[in-house]
């Protein structure tokens, strides 16, 4: 028994919608395991306000500018770092199904140096906020954090 893999295999990836959902949902999905147990826990025993919803989850109910903007920024690059690490295993999975197609063997090589190159962006956009974020704490509180 033959089995038609190439159709099988991008039965679902076909479209560019489908394909944005999948990587959305797993996203979502990823986003939801990441969580410790003991802040899910802990929100239950909220009675109200955002201070104390803030200490609840280990938040700091006193930030300043660069600490919200740090955090801000390390969430979006978190966020884009998933994405690029689904691109990538997209790659994978598209190279692995090529079935000796040069077209799409080159394509999925294409995919995957487009992710890889996009992970050491965000590693340097990481370094470079932290820099940032640090220096701007460093100037306005004094305080140097090594």
């Amino acid at each position: 028994m033959k089995i038609d893999f190439k159709s099988l295999s991008f039965l679902f990836l076909q479209n560019l919608f489908v394909r944005m959902t999948f990587v959305f949902a797993f996203v979502f999905v990823l986003q939801l395991f990441l969580i410790p147990s003991s802040q899910a826990g802990g929100l239950g025993a909220v009675s109200g306000g955002l201070a104390t919803t803030g200490k609840v989850a280990g938040l700091s109910t006193q930030g300043d500018l660069p600490t919200i903007a740090g955090a801000v920024i390390n969430q979006g690059l978190t966020i884009v770092g998933i994405l690029l690490l689904a691109y990538l295993l997209y790659g994978g999975f598209y190279w692995m199904t090529a079935r000796g197609d040069d077209g799409k063997v080159k394509t999925a090589v294409g995919i995957i140096r487009n992710a890889i190159t996009g992970i050491v962006i965000i590693a340097f956009s990481f370094a470079i906020a932290q820099w940032v974020v640090g220096s701007l704490n460093t100037a306005l509180t004094g305080i140097s954090v090594k």
